[in-house]
């Protein structure tokens, strides 16, 4: 027999602390899914960012936890995701490419999510 409790769907809450970070992991997916693409477009830092966005999406967004989660913190890979896209802005094939607004973007973002989540706020 179930109780209420028990039947009750998981529920998720929208704050600024949850919400900055997966955007933050969406853009730097993005970014780096199409940076991975393109050739020339130093395919090693963009399996590294975008490694590290999804893990920070994994970690951000709760509807995934009870099928993926980390126990990598969130400021942890904020930080490592924001020094990666500082990274790729700073190669210079990088700003020759048509993704610098998107990696501008996705690297305020994410440095947003950092900060928001080093003075938790949300």
């Amino acid at each position: 027999m179930l109780t209420t409790a028990a039947a009750a769907a998981p529920t998720f809450s929208i704050t600024l602390g949850s919400a900055l970070p997966v955007v933050g992991a969406v853009l730097a997916v993005i970014d780096s899914a199409a940076r991975f693409r393109r050739p020339g477009g130093n395919a090693v830092l963009a399996v590294l960012a975008l490694i590290a966005g999804l893990l920070l999406f994994v970690r951000a967004f709760g509807p995934v936890q009870p099928f993926v989660s980390t126990s990598i913190p969130l400021l942890y890979l904020a930080i490592a995701t924001t020094v990666l896209l500082l990274i790729e802005l700073l190669v210079k094939p990088a700003r020759k490419s048509g993704l610098l607004p998107l990696t501008v973007v996705a690297t305020l973002v994410c440095g947003a999510a950092a900060a928001v989540a080093y003075l938790k706020i949300g």
